[in-house]
């Protein structure tokens, strides 16, 4: 009876296993087939800026998102290659994050208190600054601000210490009777402040916004987006919108623009998880040094970073800036306090000495020498004609015809005439279109103006750059060279 049973359930506990091992084999091939941890398959990783004072290294300050604004951290140095002109040079050698550098920054927290803005959403708002505001107390000389905005800009505090900021973000107060949202006005203040501070640092501005703005239209987000950009300034933003998400793609565009991450909320409680993944992007930074197998030689080139680990290589925006040749001098070391009585001295001997000479120059007045009257019957001479440029220019009158002509490649000794308004770039409907695989769209245009012609950059991503320098907006000068991806082009013009 015993031995009966034991054979009738024998088959069932096989099938059991067979089922076991079975689910066992699907759970480890799962999880070799599944990416691994924080490598987002939509990951966006920001080429930010540059350090020079590791030369030959080059120092690249990069930030690694998930798609949704997550920072994904626990990378390794040879994780990311460095492209310089599309030339690899290579893995990182060293990787640090921010919190390590013990690098200070600069912060400017722009806050909606009007509009769609209740009690929930300030409470996150404000729990989240002051993590913030934790966060840029722990680096050394880091300072953070605090603006509001609905009707008007408030500046509640302009870069104070921990304490006054944590007082200040405890004074941001709605304004339920605010009839408009100025918040391209708030952001334009909030550039300007970060310009003020010390060159070379990160700059850093979160905006906390529903995207609805007086002057909606996407071209104002793209010019603030550019105008934070050339200021070297960072703009993170958490979009909320209850009623309308599709307002928060001009945050994108706009953070797209100056290498930030958009972050968008869903409800109130999410602001506060939000602005703490812009808490660790300022603290997981990666500082990453690259060997450079190139010599620097104080010209502009395209650089690029991608991130090789897992999976298929993730691509970092392109960034035009000049590649040094040598470290930038760094503050000269403190000098000895000596006796300055020789120097006091010499400026007492300088001051008689100039009296001394006043008192005799006073003496005898030098007489102007008459002008000689005309002769009659012979006209004038003629004044002598000035060698400097911008006189001749002056001297020449009003720009009546002016065209470009190209310098390198397939457009070399090419000419395009130019009317009152030219668009250049890689579009169909530009007016000159340029095969031009750094350049954008619509790069820049030319415009006649009162006494010649203006070139302005349209927000190109590689820039404008006149006589090897960046502009946004430049006079054009006979013979101005400027370049325009990697196609180069000169002025030239007719005076009338």
């Amino acid at each position: 009876m015993h031995r009966r049973s034991l054979h009738s359930s024998l088959p069932g506990t096989l099938a059991v296993r067979l089922v076991a091992r079975v689910l066992s084999t699907l759970v480890v091939l799962c999880t070799l087939l599944a990416p691994s941890v924080g490598e987002a398959q939509n990951a966006k990783l920001r080429l930010e800026r540059f350090g020079f004072d590791k030369l030959p290294d080059l120092k690249v300050y990069i930030t690694y998102v998930e798609e949704d604004g997550t920072v994904i951290a626990g990378r390794q140095a040879s994780d990311f290659k460095l492209q310089v002109d599309s030339i690899d040079q290579g893995a990182g050698r060293v990787i640090t994050s921010f919190d390590q550098a013990k690098e200070p920054i600069f912060v400017v927290g722009v806050v909606q208190v009007g509009g769609a803005v209740d009690e929930r959403v300030m409470s996150e708002v404000k729990g989240g600054l002051r993590r913030v505001n934790d966060a840029v107390g722990n680096t050394p000389g880091g300072r953070m601000g605090i603006l509001s905005y609905a009707d008007k800009t408030n500046r509640i505090i302009e870069f104070g210490t921990s304490t006054e900021v944590d007082a200040g973000i405890g004074k941001i107060a709605l304004e339920t009777e605010a009839s408009e949202s100025h918040m391209l006005d708030a952001l334009r203040t909030a550039i300007d402040l970060l310009k003020q501070q010390e060159k070379g640092r990160r700059k850093l501005i979160i905006l906390v916004s529903d995207g609805i703005d007086v002057n909606n239209e996407k071209k104002n987000f793209t010019e603030i987006g550019n105008r934070a950009q050339l200021g070297g300034i960072v703009i993170d933003t958490v979009g909320y919108n209850a009623f309308d998400a599709s307002k928060l793609r001009n945050l994108q565009e706009m953070t797209k623009r100056c290498y930030g991450t958009d972050r968008v909320a869903k409800a109130p409680t999410e602001i506060g998880p939000k602005i703490d993944g812009i808490v660790d992007e300022i603290q997981k930074q990666y500082i990453v040094q690259f060997p450079l197998t190139i010599v620097g030689d104080d010209q502009d080139h395209l650089f690029q970073v991608t991130h090789e680990a897992g999976g298929k290589p993730v691509y970092s925006n392109t960034i035009q800036e000049k590649l040094l040749s040598k470290a930038p001098a760094g503050p000269a070391p403190p000098v000895k306090e000596k006796s300055k009585w020789w120097l006091y001295a010499l400026i007492a001997a300088g001051v008689i000495g100039a009296i001394v000479i006043a008192m005799m120059l006073r003496k005898k007045p030098v007489e102007a020498a008459p002008t000689p009257a005309p002769q009659p019957g012979k006209p004038d001479a003629p004044a002598p004609r000035m060698s400097n440029k911008t006189v001749a220019l002056e001297a020449a009158g009003d720009i009546t015809m002016g065209w470009v002509m190209g310098l390198t490649g397939k457009y070399k000794d090419v000419t395009f005439k130019l009317k009152d308004r030219v668009v250049i770039g890689t579009a169909a409907d530009c007016d000159i279109v340029i095969e031009d695989g750094f350049m954008s769209h619509r790069h820049c245009e030319i415009r006649k103006v009162e006494g010649g012609f203006k070139l302005v950059d349209l927000g190109a991503t590689n820039g404008v750059i006149v006589n090897d320098k960046r502009i946004k907006e430049h006079f054009l000068v006979d013979n101005d060279n400027f370049r325009l991806g990697r196609s180069e082009f000169k002025f030239k013009s007719i005076f009338g």
